[in-house]
């Protein structure tokens, strides 16, 4: 069976009935069900933007008709070549 990614669309309509319907006793089950785990959930990495810096991004990410995950990670995945690391600048004693 062949799975695809929910469009941002669908995920929005998802996540607001899953939120409407949060504390609706009748719409959880009784019973387990079974899911699949995957054997690579992948990492999740914190960055932090000021407000304005994620107004751009999300405009991008509009005009681009892409979710922001998405274009963050092809930004950064289009170059094969590693960032250059800048010199770390070490602390000097200075002779007074």
């Amino acid at each position: 069976m062949a799975t695809r990614r929910m469009t941002p669309e669908e995920e929005k309509r998802l996540v607001q009935e899953l939120w409407e319907h949060r504390d609706d006793p009748d719409e959880w089950e009784d019973e387990p069900v079974d899911f699949l785990v995957s054997s690579n959930p992948g990492v999740v990495y914190s960055i932090r933007f000021t407000a304005a810096e994620f107004h751009q991004i999300s405009e991008l990410a509009e005009r681009e008709r892409v979710s922001i995950e998405e274009l963050i990670k092809s930004a950064l995945l289009k170059s094969a070549e590693p960032p250059v690391a800048k010199p770390k600048r070490g602390r000097r004693k200075v002779r007074a």
